[in-house]
């Protein structure tokens, strides 16, 4: 895997304006990865190329909470390594695949993982109570954290991070799917948008890619 669509590890040579044309480029490329595809059609998209993270470069304001009830904003994921990305409990193959994958890699980088926080925008609400998340987390890495809320909330928080997610099926039954985004969204401490972590990224792949950004982030961060 490539390290990157937007390489701000790489000497600063060009002015904050060409990093988002740079970002520009990256997230439109982005835009032909297809959703998770469980039992319907799919769409084809990835990372919304008008989201606020093209236009401001940054991880967006959202808020949701965790399956304890406490509030989660984008403050809580300043002074860390962040990744963001969305899923829900019932997903067969694309979720747990990728819950897997980042348990896995916390455990190569061994005591690095600490500067690595993973945010699971839970997108089904109806059925991903926090008992059911609480459950879900479980089974996996402690550095990884579920937000959800409302529809609504959801809805506006994986817009705000330029992601798409779409219902298959009725949804006042127990069995639709939905097919949603599967890129990965890197964020430096500081809260700048750095990488995309396309679907598929294997747990040596994304921790190569992030001992990289340690060794060449500011102060070693």
């Amino acid at each position: 895997m490539t390290d990157a669509l937007v390489d701000d590890s790489a000497p600063a040579v060009c002015s904050r304006s060409a990093r988002h044309v740079l970002a520009a480029l990256s997230l439109l490329l982005a835009v032909s990865a297809p959703l998770a595809h469980v039992d319907g059609p799919a769409a084809q998209a990835g990372v919304d190329s008008r989201s606020r993270l093209l236009t401001e470069g940054r991880m967006p304001a959202f808020r949701l909470q965790d399956p304890a009830g406490r509030w989660l904003t984008q403050s809580d994921f300043l002074g860390r390594w962040a990744i963001v990305f969305l899923g829900y409990t019932s997903c067969p193959d694309a979720c747990p695949t990728t819950m897997t994958m980042l348990t896995q890699a916390f455990g190569e980088l061994g005591g690095d993982a600490d500067r690595v926080r993973a945010l699971f925008v839970a997108i089904d609400p109806r059925r991903d109570r926090p008992e059911v998340l609480a459950a879900y987390l479980a089974n996996f890495s402690p550095r990884i954290t579920a937000g959800t809320g409302s529809m609504a909330q959801v809805e506006t928080a994986a817009r705000a991070f330029g992601m798409r997610f779409e219902i298959q099926g009725d949804p006042n039954s127990r069995t639709y799917t939905v097919d949603h985004s599967v890129t990965m969204l890197l964020f430096a401490p500081d809260g700048r948008f750095v990488s995309l972590v396309p679907g598929g990224t294997t747990a040596a792949e994304l921790t190569a890619v992030l001992r990289k950004r340690f060794q060449t982030a500011v102060g070693g961060r």
